[in-house]
């Protein structure tokens, strides 16, 4: 989506930051499979590709987000609630995820939340793009940063 308000070639780079945590969940599924393995490469994903992709997007594309361009803020609010979705086929596809059942659908649930909230913290960033109703941008700012966090 970058490469379409930025022309750069360096934005297909972004895509290489993905690379890590993919090539992790394939090799601990051709090895075991155990769950606790699997968090690695959640952490992978989330502080390799997530969080530096929510910074790029956010901080040098944001204003120029087009509302009714096919890459706006609504593909990037469908990108960002496909994570929750990616963290539930994570743990469900360690080997001893069926032992921890009650565990992960807990933990599951409460992280697929904390996602989702974040999700609709980074609405209201787009949304002031749209609406401009005057929120600071060191707000933003502050907005962005806690979803990262989270």
């Amino acid at each position: 989506m970058p490469t379409r308000y930025q022309n750069q070639n360096g934005w297909y780079g972004l895509l290489f930051l993905y690379l890590p945590a993919l090539i992790l969940w394939f090799y601990i599924l051709c090895d075991e499979g155990k769950l606790r393995w699997l968090f690695f490469v959640w952490g992978l994903y989330v502080w390799l590709a997530l969080v530096p992709t929510v910074g790029i997007v956010f901080g040098l594309v944001e204003d120029k987000l087009e509302k009714g361009a096919f890459l706006g803020p609504n593909i990037l609010k469908m990108t960002f609630c496909l994570t929750p979705l990616l963290l539930l086929l994570l743990l469900n596809t360690g080997t001893d995820s069926s032992e921890y059942r009650e565990l992960v659908s807990k933990l599951s649930f409460q992280i697929t939340l904390d996602l989702f909230d974040g999700v609709e913290m980074l609405e209201v960033v787009l949304e002031e793009n749209e609406l401009h109703r005057g929120i600071p941008k060191g707000f933003e700012q502050a907005i962005i940063a806690v979803v990262c966090i989270i």
